[in-house]
């Protein structure tokens, strides 16, 4: 992981989107393909993603899976919330695009929190 991550951030993004979406921690890091879990695990993905500056090598690692899968899950979560609220999110502009992106609803509060740089909020 990069040297300046906030670990602070990580566990406080992956404690409280696993409370959110009731999934446990084992769940969450977990191999299974139960949609609840993916959903959260996708969600946790995309908020890293875009509020750290953790490539998608790190995440793969993190989560023990290639990069690739992370990419295609952060593409998944951006699509469903595309569709349920009805603007692009953080990865469709960051990877068709190449812009700055935006967070998943309440990562900007977590980093606030935690006095972390939101790098690719901006």
């Amino acid at each position: 992981m990069a040297e300046f991550l906030s670990n602070e951030l990580i566990d406080r993004v992956v404690r409280r989107i696993s409370a959110e979406e009731q999934v446990t921690l084992r769940d969450l890091f977990g191999p299974s393909h139960v949609l609840r879990f993916a959903r959260a695990r996708r969600r946790v993905w995309a908020v890293l993603y875009a509020s750290t500056t953790m490539s998608l090598t790190e995440l793969g690692a993190m989560f023990n899976r290639d990069h690739t899968t992370i990419r295609k899950g952060i593409l998944k979560h951006e699509a469903r919330l595309e569709a349920e609220y009805g603007e692009p999110g953080i990865a469709t502009r960051h990877f068709e695009r190449n812009a700055a992106c935006r967070a998943d609803r309440d990562i900007r509060s977590l980093v606030a929190e935690t006095g972390a740089t939101a790098h690719r909020l901006r």
